[in-house]
């Protein structure tokens, strides 16, 4: 206890193992290793990194360090699939700025695009407010703070 961590991800989330199974993010264990894309030049700095384009990403083992569960009282929903606290990070792509960035899923809007696990980019056609009492997860990795869930690529 003492700790809080407000960026989670809602049970029942899948999230890509590295063998390219999927594993609901309440059932990963320490040493798991995630399918954990290596963006070019980032740092543990996350929130002012920015990339213009996706061509020299690599992937690698991103192994769990740290779960912790959590309750929250609201969330996020993007496109009905992927659901997330406020202020989790998300890479987007917005047209306005013409790169790509971490957002907290709070700020992703409409129109905006996210990465999926082919690194292709996919619209945002809905995002919901939804308030509901429910169980979170986050989750901490080794080296590598970026993985996919339901999809996405996100940030721990």
């Amino acid at each position: 206890f003492g700790y809080r961590y407000n960026s989670c991800l809602l049970v029942g989330t899948k999230i890509l193992m590295y063998d390219g199974t999927e594993k609901n993010i309440e059932d990963l264990e320490l040493e798991d290793e995630l399918y954990s894309p290596i963006l070019p030049g980032l740092t543990d700095a996350f929130n002012d990194y920015k990339l213009d384009s996706l061509d020299n990403i690599k992937f690698a083992k991103g192994k769990v360090k740290r779960v912790v569960f959590d309750f929250i009282t609201e969330y996020y929903s993007i496109n009905k699939k992927y659901n997330a606290t406020f202020t989790h990070a998300i890479f987007a792509w917005k047209d306005k700025d013409k790169r790509f960035e971490w957002w907290q899923i709070q700020d992703v809007e409409i129109g905006d695009k996210v990465v999926n696990t082919k690194l292709e980019l996919e619209e945002v056609t809905t995002i919901e407010k939804i308030e509901k009492e429910l169980e979170v997860v986050s989750v901490g990795l080794r080296k590598y703070n970026v993985f996919f869930a339901n999809g996405y690529m996100n940030h721990d």
